[in-house]
């Protein structure tokens, strides 16, 4: 068990926990890890936003995880950390060897674990384990129950069911605390591998996969032309997490057709707006929101007069509606469309899909 030096972030954007964690030494730290340990399959949290992922520490972690991968095994990466014995200053020298896994798999928390399958290696959590002779769900339940912090309700329910009890819960899907069977997310590969086959399928006995549910293409979140002089999209985290996948070669995995979240009901929701701007084009600006029925705008719609930037962050706040909770549960997503204007020309539009729901992490 190692630790880095993260700190709780209540937040549900990457960029929060990154920031609040101190990305450059813990990714240094991380780095350092794997270097020592010399893994060679590296597992961590999905990087990307889902209804039910929404937690910026836990897609922090697969943002370093997946950091960490490339850059452990470049020499000249963290270069201290790999120096050679010297004569003078050897006491601080670390003399680490770079090392590179050979694979990356990520597992993630939506509400909708279906999206997944087919997407790596799947594994019934009802499998027995050969060394402890219980199923696995049963082991991960036990290293659960001492995280009281997390869920104190919860765990202390579980303690007091018997044996019985718990097989029953876990037979239920509605109430089973993991999905049957887990599915892994295959990232990418060093070595010649296929995303659906076992992690180490040298050893692992060779098991019959389900077979991958067809894939229609996802539609466009945003629809924007890179020729325009001014341009509108959807900010970060999402716009962080296009660039992220297209710089370390990750542009397969799964990804929300229409970009998606999850916040308490009667909360504000701030969509932020990215304006991309060519010098000497146009700084006037019109941002118009298109809400459902009881959502209401704050802030953040009108004219703009754009700083003469080539990149202008807004904020779009809408205050959702107030719903009881026992009217929450049925309830589909509500779609915020937001669209701009320079002068009578569009410059681009997307939708953001908010589910409501009873309790959630701020924003």
């Amino acid at each position: 068990m190692w630790f880095l030096d993260g700190k709780d972030t209540a937040s549900q954007n990457v960029l929060n926990s990154l920031a609040n964690w101190g990305h450059g030494a813990n990714l240094e730290a991380l780095v350092r890890i794997v270097r020592l340990t010399r893994p060679e399959v590296i597992i961590s949290w999905l990087p990307g936003v889902f209804i039910g992922e929404n937690h910026g520490d836990h897609q922090a972690s697969g943002v370093l995880a997946t950091e960490a991968f490339d850059l452990a095994g470049d020499p000249v990466a963290f270069p201290a950390q790999v120096a050679g014995a010297s004569k003078r200053l050897e006491p601080y020298l670390e003399n680490l060897t770079p090392w590179q896994p050979k694979k990356i798999y990520f597992f993630g928390d939506a509400s909708d674990d279906k999206q997944f399958a087919g997407k790596g290696p799947a594994y019934s959590i009802r499998e027995v384990s050969p060394s402890q002779k219980k199923p696995y769900w049963r082991i991960a339940l036990e290293a659960a129950k001492p995280h009281l912090t997390q869920f104190p309700a919860e765990i202390h329910r579980l303690s007091s069911m018997s044996d019985e009890q718990l097989d029953k819960m876990m037979s239920d899907p509605e109430h089973a605390w993991w999905s049957e069977p887990m599915t892994l997310i295959f990232g990418k590969a060093t070595v010649p591998a296929q995303p659906r086959e076992a992690i180490f399928p040298d050893v692992e006995p060779r098991q019959k996969q389900p077979a991958a549910p067809a894939q229609n293409a996802a539609p466009s979140a945003t629809i924007m032309d890179s020729r325009q002089a001014v341009s509108l999209a959807l900010g970060d985290p999402w716009h962080f997490y296009e660039g992220f996948r297209r710089a370390h070669k990750l542009t397969d995995l799964p990804s929300a057709p229409v970009p998606e979240m999850a916040v308490k009901a009667g909360s504000v929701v701030g969509v932020p707006v990215m304006i991309t701007r060519k010098p000497g084009t146009p700084r006037e600006i019109t941002v118009k929101a298109t809400l459902p029925g009881g959502w209401k705008v704050i802030s953040g719609e009108g004219k703009f007069l754009l700083p003469d930037e080539e990149i202008t962050h807004l904020r779009l706040d809408v205050q959702a509606p107030e719903i009881p909770a026992n009217e929450l549960k049925d309830r589909k997503a509500d779609s915020i469309a937001v669209s701009g204007l320079a002068g009578d020309k569009s410059i681009g539009e997307f939708t953001l899909r908010v589910l409501l729901r009873s309790s959630a992490l701020p924003q």
